[in-house]
C-alpha cells in the first residue's frame, strides 16, 4: 500500500498447497486489517515451473481479479529471482528444475536503471550439459540448484540459495 508491503506469506510446498490458499488471503487481509474486496492488484508468477502449482496460482488470481474487479500482472518466475541478486551481479544466469535431469535457464542482465531485462529466451538445457558450458566469472542462482551442487562446485558464481525463491512482495513491485 503506497509502495510499502504490508505483509508477506509463504506457502508451505506441497500436495494439499492449493486447499490451504484461500484461507491463507483471508487471514493474509485480516492481519493487515483489510477486505479482499481492498485489494487493486493481484501479480501471479506465470512460470517456468511445476505446471500442476502454475495453473493452481494463475486460476486463483484470475478468479480473485474478477471477484474483487482488481487488475492482475503475470510475472515471469525466472526474472523475479533475478531481481534478488545483489547489487555487485550485473549478469546472471537463473535457473529452475524441469525435472527429467533437464533446467530451465534464462540470462538476465541489469540496466542501467537497476532492473533486470533478459537477454536470452527460456531454454531447457540437460543438467549436464549447462553445466559444462559454464564459464568460471558466470553467476548463477535459482531454485533446485542445491541438487547438483557438487557438479557446480569451481565451475562458477553460485548466489546464496535463499535469494532463489521469487518472493511476493517482488512480484507486486514488478
Amino acid at each position: 500500500e503506497a509502495g510499502l508491503l504490508l505483509a508477506e506469506q509463504s506457502l508451505q510446498l506441497g500436495v494439499h498447497q492449493g486447499q490451504s490458499l484461500v484461507p491463507e488471503v483471508q487471514q493474509l487481509f485480516r492481519n493487515c486489517a483489510r477486505q479482499i474486496r481492498d485489494c487493486n492488484l493481484v501479480a501471479v508468477s506465470i512460470g517456468p515451473g511445476s505446471f500442476t502449482g502454475l495453473r493452481v496460482g494463475v486460476v486463483f488470481a484470475k478468479t480473485l481479479a474478477y471477484a474483487t474487479g482488481c487488475r492482475v500482472a503475470a510475472i515471469n518466475t525466472l526474472l523475479a529471482i533475478a531481481h534478488n541478486a545483489p547489487s555487485d551481479v550485473d549478469r546472471v544466469q537463473v535457473v529452475s528444475d524441469a525435472q527429467r535431469s533437464e533446467l530451465f535457464v534464462e540470462v538476465f542482465d541489469r540496466q542501467p536503471d537497476g532492473r533486470w531485462q533478459s537477454s536470452s529466451s527460456v531454454e531447457i538445457v540437460s543438467r549436464e550439459k549447462w553445466a559444462a558450458g559454464l564459464e568460471k566469472e558466470a553467476v548463477v542462482m535459482g531454485p533446485g540448484l542445491e541438487k547438483f551442487a557438487n557438479v557446480l562446485a569451481g565451475r562458477c558464481r553460485i548466489l546464496d540459495p535463499a535469494s532463489s525463491t521469487p518472493q511476493a512482495a517482488r512480484l507486486a513491485e514488478l
